[in-house]
């Protein structure tokens, strides 16, 4: 994995009216709410993310990865597929991308998805749908080829 050392800020995004999220150099993300529908936050490409999440009854939190959709409520996860549940509360989600497939680990790996796809750009699009969800915290890191060129 790279990344980087510093805790400095290394930019922001500012998203409709309300959401500034910060970016920090090491990739992760200060606490934030998404707060409403329609608003997103642009991340460069991820390989990895990891994140901490808090998402209320009713909404629904949707990563969007090089363009495929992963969408968590507080009781399931999707991508390309039926939600699938989980015992409780959606907490955390680890999301491994690959070039043509994304797995998906909800908890720990309480549950567990696999999705094949076809990329459609090389961002990070993270939006809140039906109402407010908030990420605790957010890591998002670029896995090095160990098939590396000379």
């Amino acid at each position: 994995m790279t990344g980087h050392d510093t805790h400095k800020p290394a930019s922001s995004t500012r998203v409709g009216i309300a959401l500034v999220l910060t970016v920090l150099a090491t990739g992760a993300v200060a606490a934030q709410e998404l707060p409403r529908s329609g608003q997103a936050a642009l991340l460069p490409r991820p390989d990895l993310i990891l994140a901490e999440v808090e998402i209320p009854d009713g909404s629904s939190l949707n990563f969007r990865i090089r363009g495929t959709p992963v969408t968590l409520t507080n009781q399931a996860v999707a991508c390309k597929s039926d939600p699938a549940p989980v015992t409780g509360h959606v907490k955390t989600v680890e999301i491994l991308v690959d070039r043509t497939s994304i797995e998906t680990f909800v908890n720990e790996g309480e549950v567990s998805l696999s999705a094949c796809f076809l990329p459609a750009g090389d961002r990070l699009e993270l939006a809140s749908d039906q109402g407010p969800a908030r990420i605790r915290s957010l890591r998002v890191f670029e896995i090095k080829s160990m098939w590396s060129r000379n």
